[in-house]
């Protein structure tokens, strides 16, 4: 391939050794040192735009007038052509400092270059070239610690075999400039990173883990189609999300969907990163990208409103995916970020793929999540700030009684779980042994400084009587294994009433917040949310009330490994599954 090369560029007086698939590295480095001065120097590629010709079309993968066809001696398909910019973009994303070596996404990138040169139509020289200068950077990047010299210098071996590779691609003259603007860029993403350090991310973190659930993500016609919100060790089941945004999807939350958790103060995002492990399948006729977005919905929307994407906290993850995917693995990581997040808003971090090509199959992705959200929070003297996130997930049986209107269950909240329990108003709750996954304690105790609340009803609810119902919400704790949870004395957060009467599709949910609080919690302390309702004034036919349930709590604590404060990894876990299509 780079014997062409040479005489497409006017040099003819160098004789370029071409090395056997797995001979020395020496040899092909002196092979890219001269690929590197002749191509690199190339004015054309330095006034370059760079631009996206994707979805490419025949007319894109026919050589340009200039140079003569003759040069034209690799081709691409269109689906090919687009499969390739988007790994190119994919190596500019995951040639970072944030991804410090063998933790990272590049491996799969050359992995899933691989399988794309498995589908073309190239000599079993060029395959052997391109497999070789590709399988250098895996085999160093695994066995790194740190960008070593040697990484780079395997990195540099593969970006200049691409070049070579775009360089006698049978494309318009545009699209093969877009190409190699790209692999300069990563290129110059690559320059130098030896001597930096990955970013120090300080701040609260917030890590999302779904565990072994595997998360299923549909598309349709490209776009996505059902998405899996991540909790803490638990993820959703598959939601139906639509592209209502140019920044990212959307989705709206039905009854038993409830996974979004309220805000308890304002904070601002710095850092935040993601990662998909899919399980052992084979992706035909096109490729498949996942992503991973924070949304958001204000606290007096409805429960069922749409949670829109949050700008700039849309991650698109590498690589993009084709071909044998077992044993790959997605991240995407954005750090220096400013996003200010206001106290109450309500939040979900969202899982969905999209594909590229007419004819993908399959068109669900199964596989392992998980994210981390880090959370710029005022601290107080030596103290750090932890945000312990709560969600109901299924909808609460509120009673009363038809006598007094007082309450006669309780309705407990942690992080994706809830239960009604029967009880009086103030006692202790025999807890379902479930909760303990569903809560967290605080390594070393601390102080809850703030608590938001949330609470929702679904349409078409019906208020009975004449009068107001009110939700009342308390603090309840219990040490495990005790699943006999205690309410935390004087304090609860009295809710705007609901009045009586038919609550449509859209009736605003109702929200509160408490600040300044002073509550002491012990390190073995877990800690939850216990909703109950009353009447106020004449009952009428009914004496119950169903809703989706949230919030938040703020709590000051001395600083600890934030590690602790996971039950899991924030990692999804790699595990061998089956792919299950929807």
């Amino acid at each position: 391939m780079h014997e062409q090369v040479a005489s497409r560029i006017g040099v003819t007086s160098i004789t370029v050794i071409i090395p056997d698939f797995f001979r020395a590295s020496t040899l092909i480095a002196h092979k890219f040192f001269f690929l590197r001065g002749a191509i690199m120097n190339d004015e054309r590629y330095e006034k370059a735009e760079l631009r996206s010709f994707k979805p490419h079309t025949e007319e894109c993968c026919k050589p340009c007038p200039k140079p003569p066809a003759r040069n034209c001696l690799i081709r691409f398909t269109p689906l090919q052509a687009d499969i390739f910019e988007e790994l190119l973009d994919d190596l500019i994303a995951s040639i970072q400092p944030a991804f410090s070596p063998p933790m990272g996404p590049l491996p799969s990138v050359f992995k899933v270059l691989q399988n794309l040169f498995k589908s073309m139509s190239l000599s079993l020289r060029d395959q052997a070239d391109l497999f070789a200068a590709t399988e250098l950077p895996i085999t160093a990047y695994e066995q790194s610690e740190g960008w070593s010299t040697a990484l780079i210098a395997a990195t540099q071996t593969a970006l200049t075999e691409l070049y070579a590779l775009s360089l006698l691609a049978c494309v318009s003259g545009p699209v093969k400039d877009g190409w190699v603007i790209r692999i300069r860029e990563a290129e110059t993403n690559l320059a130098g990173i030896e001597n930096l350090v990955p970013p120090v991310i300080f701040g609260t973190l917030l890590a999302f883990n779904g565990g072994s659930s595997i998360a299923h993500l549909k598309y349709l016609s490209g776009l996505p189609n059902l998405g899996v919100i991540v909790g803490s060790d638990f993820i959703s089941e598959s939601i139906p999300v639509i592209s209502l945004s140019s920044v990212g999807v959307s989705t709206a939350l039905f009854p038993n969907t409830n996974y979004a958790f309220s805000m308890p103060q304002a904070a601002t995002i710095t850092a935040f990163s993601a990662g998909f492990i899919p399980g052992d399948i084979t992706i035909e006729g096109g490729s498949v990208s996942i992503q991973a977005q924070l949304c958001r919905a204000s606290p007096s929307a409805a429960p069922d409103a749409f949670f829109e994407p949050v700008p700039g906290a849309v991650i698109p993850m590498s690589p993009t995916l084709t071909g044998n995917i077992s044993g790959f693995s997605c991240a995407g990581s954005l750090t220096g970020l400013n996003i200010p997040l206001d106290a109450e808003d309500r939040f979900i971090i969202l899982f969905t793929a999209s594909s590229t090509g007419a004819n993908v199959s399959p068109t669900t992705i199964s596989g392992t999540i998980g994210a981390n959200l880090t959370l710029e929070l005022p601290n107080f003297e030596i103290l750090e700030t932890i945000v312990l996130p709560f969600a109901g997930a299924t909808l609460l049986d509120l009673d009363y009684a038809t006598t007094n209107g007082a309450p006669t269950s309780s309705g407990v909240i942690g992080f994706g779980l809830s239960e009604s329990i029967p009880s009086s108003p103030g006692q202790s709750l025999t807890l379902n042994p479930s909760f303990t996954p569903f809560s967290t304690s605080v390594p070393q105790g601390g102080v809850i400084t703030s608590v938001a609340v949330y609470f929702g009803v679904p349409a078409n609810t019906v208020i009975t009587g004449n009068g107001f119902l009110n939700i009342e919400v308390m603090l309840y704790r219990f040490v495990a294994p005790d699943m006999t949870a205690s309410p935390i004395p004087d304090f609860a957060i009295q809710m705007p009433g609901l009045a009586t009467g038919t609550y449509p599709d859209g009736s605003p949910g109702i929200h509160a917040i408490a600040t300044d609080l002073n509550i002491e919690i012990g390190p073995n302390d877990r800690v939850l949310l216990v909703f109950t309702a009353s009447f106020s004034g004449s009952i009428g036919s009914t004496n119950s009330v169903t809703g989706s349930a949230s919030g938040g709590i703020a709590v000051s604590a001395l600083p600890n490994n934030q590690d602790d404060l996971a039950d899991s990894p924030s990692l999804p876990t790699a595990i061998p599954i089956e792919e299950e299509l929807l």
